[in-house]
């Protein structure tokens, strides 16, 4: 009882519940925790579970069983919180102080935030669309300003080089050092200043791609063409001037190829739009040149996709042995509809040889992955190649503990904004005179297909689902003999969904009367 009073009193420790158990009822180390990592979880079912081996232990001990019985039932009462009033002071406290500092230090504050998930690409996206929240840009990295961290500039912060791939610590560390000395004001000197250590053409090139040499004035495309031939060049100069050993007519006279005032870059144009962004989504995981959605806007505004983060904070979520409850904004099984950017397939095979896909789709919010079953794979497949802009609907897939997916029935290619237009609605003709009822009377377009489970009739399907209309659609499925109104589905009879359809399912078999 005394243990029992000690446990329970301002201040809860984990610890002495599995004493507590240990003491009263013999419990092992590992039983023990067992139940500390249930009550720390709120996992009340569990507790209950040990009642009786819990009463039988002590009784064996000679413990009066109402008092044993009592013991456990404060038990069960703490398991309804299980949290300790230490921790809770504690987190209260860690708390205020990252809430005044986020107030009164912004940018200080989510350069330690990102500074602490450096390697985590989704956490990094998610907490960079808090900082646009917050007005605050996150710089492309620089060889002159980035250090190892996320780091203050101005108003804004600045990516680090140490999170881009293929960039090492100790290298990082020697661009620092050096960079004491001065700025690098070209890659030419930055080559000349950093040969004493090992220049990597693999983290060159990581560097160049992403943009840390932007500020020479050079284009990215340029310095990829010859970087290596300046690297050559000056390794090549160093093996000659070693220990001091001077070429007599290459004394101060500047004719290194890889000399600052001399070197020519090749007359080419700047790497394309896209190209820059998937350079810097390869080597940063984020874009700084813009998002690859941005020319897409147009077509993403007008299908109304959901964003990932949307679907995530719907769920619950486990953090540090407590449950986080969601929005509940969508559900499971629910459908929805995604667009992004596939950064990610994965082909694997079913049991029966079939093939089906695991892809990662990911916008400006976070990223999903989508399971592509094999017969969505195989009419949808050729759309699921990395770095295309896709919209995916489906159904939400969020059991257990897992993070949620998204279960994909279709898929269509984003169209750019140049070319995307956005569906209208056929409108009759106006006319001077009335019409007869009969000749204003709605035509219906009949459409026949072998069967409700044929190919032709999903991409008919996928159709009448994006160009919504006016005009009623009824399926005459060949196999049953059956006229089947498609409900809830209009479309827009235009010339080219005619078009489409009498390709997709033969002229013959499209009627509209």
């Amino acid at each position: 009882r005394p243990i029992l009073e000690e446990t329970f009193g301002c201040v809860v420790y984990q610890e002495q519940v599995m004493q507590i158990f240990r003491t009263v009822a013999d419990y092992s180390f590992g039983q023990a925790d067992i139940i500390r990592k249930a009550m720390s979880k709120k996992q009340a079912g569990k507790i209950e579970k040990e009642r009786n081996t819990f009463l039988a232990k002590a009784a064996e001990k000679g413990i009066d069983l109402n008092a044993a019985s009592e013991l456990f039932e404060e038990l069960v009462g703490f398991c309804k919180y299980a949290f300790n009033k230490s921790h809770a002071a504690s987190y209260a406290l860690v708390t205020y102080r990252t809430a005044y500092l986020k107030c009164h230090y912004p940018k200080e504050y989510m350069a330690a935030l990102l500074t602490s998930v450096i390697g985590d690409e989704g956490k990094v996206v998610l907490y960079s669309e808090e900082c646009k929240r917050l007005g605050v840009r996150i710089l492309p990295p620089d060889i002159n300003e980035s250090d190892g961290c996320f780091t203050v500039v101005g108003g804004n912060l600045r990516y680090p080089l140490l999170a881009l791939k293929n960039v090492g610590r100790t290298f990082v560390e020697d661009v620092v050092r050096e960079r004491a000395f001065g700025r690098f004001s070209s890659f030419e000197d930055f080559v000349n200043r950093m040969r004493e250590s090992d220049l990597n053409k693999r983290q060159i090139e990581a560097l160049i791609k992403v943009g840390c040499f932007d500020s020479t004035g050079v284009y990215r495309s340029q310095l990829y063409a010859v970087y290596e031939n300046i690297i050559d060049s000056v390794s090549e100069s160093n093996r000659h001037n070693a220990a001091g050993q001077l070429d007599f007519f290459s004394v101060d006279n500047g004719d290194s190829p890889a000399a600052e005032s001399g070197f020519v870059y090749p007359a080419i144009n700047e790497f394309e739009v896209k190209e820059k962004l998937l350079y810097e989504r390869e080597i940063a995981g984020f874009f700084f040149s813009g998002n690859l959605l941005d020319n897409y806007s147009n077509h993403e505004k007008y299908l109304r996709c959901v964003s990932v983060k949307r679907i995530a904070d719907s769920f619950d979520k486990e953090y540090e042995g407590e449950v986080i409850e969601g929005t509940r904004e969508f559900r499971d099984r629910q459908r929805i509809s995604v667009c992004g950017i596939i950064s990610k397939t994965v082909e694997k095979s079913t049991r029966k040889g079939a093939s089906m896909r695991f892809v990662t789709v990911e916008d400006r919010s976070g990223q999903i992955e989508v399971v592509v079953f094999p017969a969505v794979a195989e009419e949808y497949g050729y759309m699921l190649t990395a770095d295309n802009i896709v919209a995916v609907y489906g159904e939400i897939s969020a059991r257990g503990e897992n993070e949620p997916k998204l279960i994909m029935q279709r898929c269509e290619v984003l169209k750019p904004n140049d070319r995307f237009v956005i569906p209208r609605e056929v409108k009759q003709p106006a006319v001077s005179k009335p019409v007869a009822p009969a000749a204003t009377a709605e035509k219906t377009l009949y459409l026949r297909v072998e069967s409700m489970e044929c190919t032709a009739f999903k991409k008919a399907v996928n159709l009448l689902e994006i160009f919504e209309g006016s005009t009623k659609v009824v399926f005459y499925d060949a196999s049953s003999k059956q006229y089947i109104a498609a409900r809830g589905r209009a479309v827009d009879l235009s010339p080219g969904v005619m078009e489409f359809l009498c390709q997709c399912l033969g002229k013959e078999n499209v009627i509209l009367k």
